[in-house]
């Protein structure tokens, strides 16, 4: 196995730089000692469908593409009292990922996030998750997570519109949706959903709203923007709005509260089917938000990928909805 260390040596911690939660607190981490070690495991399914940039493999395909392609496996490891460990990883190929070893400063309950990128694509993850992990002495752990391309395209991968400005480039686009089900509606119709987009004149972009018509109304958190991984935790102090708009500006200002790609948000209060007040984490795309000056009405759409946790957990840990379990169900390391 090829592996090139960018920000972790084996025998040191990373000291980590930032404002926000998660694994941009600032403070330093202690030394390793050698008496905590992680070995985490991301499984070979899950680097079994390299993604098409022109076709989009087939729903229920699995392990069915080979895997050549190069790729960065980047995680971010949090517990209470230790600063975040951080590391980045590449890889010459997917089919060369076995198990990474993480020496850590103390046993104990860890958050382990991690993401992978596919070199050469560069700005989507293809898979990223999180997860809850005690440590005591060397500890083997395999990783799920979310494939928000190929097979989770259409499952984890949402586009959305306002309903006044819903023709963009020849397509219309809904303004409300169901994470769980993966459902998407119009408000105008009495149409459930968990989020609606809705449109900000003064800046020509959309935004994310609760829906009116939800009897339990979804709430949002700003998280922060840059690689998903670092914002897998949701700090004690986090505030929550009725509107992106709202919460980013209680972080960064108003003057910049638009959704920005990159963006990660949090959106608490999402509908389970087991009863739980369940949790989303939503990355603003690349393209988004996009504004479009053709068709029958300027406007444009909104399209992220995230992350379901139907439990409420609160850490980025990944949970199929019911949609993604039945029209992608490649993700969970037992099935």
């Amino acid at each position: 196995m090829v592996n090139r260390f960018r920000n972790l040596a084996l025998s040191a911690a990373i000291v980590f730089l930032g404002v926000l939660a998660g694994c941009d607190k600032t403070s330093s981490p202690v030394v390793p000692s050698g008496e905590a070690v992680l070995n985490l495991s991301i499984p070979k399914f899950v680097l079994n469908s390299k993604p098409s940039s022109a076709v989009l493999k087939k729903l229920h395909a699995k392990n069915t593409l080979p895997d050549s392609s190069q790729g960065t496996l980047k995680y971010c490891l949090t517990a209470d009292g230790q600063a975040p460990l951080k590391g980045s990883i590449d890889f010459a190929s997917g089919s060369d990922v076995g198990t990474v070893t993480i020496p850590l400063p103390r046993a104990g309950r860890w958050i382990v996030a991690a993401e992978w990128f596919y070199t050469g694509d560069g700005i989507i993850p293809e898979f990223a998750g999180a997860d809850a992990v005690t440590v005591t002495g060397t500890t083997s752990f395999a990783l799920n997570m979310e494939n928000f391309s190929s097979e989770g395209y259409s499952c984890y991968y949402p586009f959305m519109a306002d309903a006044g400005y819903d023709f963009c480039s020849g397509n219309s686009y809904n303004d409300t949706y169901l994470f769980d089900s993966g459902t998407y509606g119009f408000i105008a119709n009495g149409s459930l959903g968990d989020i609606q987009t809705a449109y900000d004149s003064p800046s020509g972009s959309e935004y994310l709203i609760a829906p009116a018509t939800s009897s339990s109304p979804v709430s949002f958190a700003y998280l922060g923007n840059g690689d998903l991984v670092n914002f897998a935790t949701v700090p004690d102090d986090a505030a929550y709005y009725g509107t992106t708009l709202e919460a980013k500006a209680a972080v960064v200002g108003s003057a910049a509260s638009m959704m920005a790609p990159g963006d990660v948000y949090v959106v608490r209060g999402v509908v389970t089917p087991n009863g739980n007040s369940g949790k989303v984490w939503l990355q603003l795309d690349s393209n988004s938000p996009y504004i479009c000056t053709g068709g029958s009405s300027n406007g444009g759409f909104i399209s992220f990928w995230f992350i379901y946790n139907a439990e409420g957990f609160n850490f980025m840990k990944f949970d199929e909805t019911t949609y993604g379990h039945s029209a992608c169900n490649q993700n969970v390391i037992s099935t």
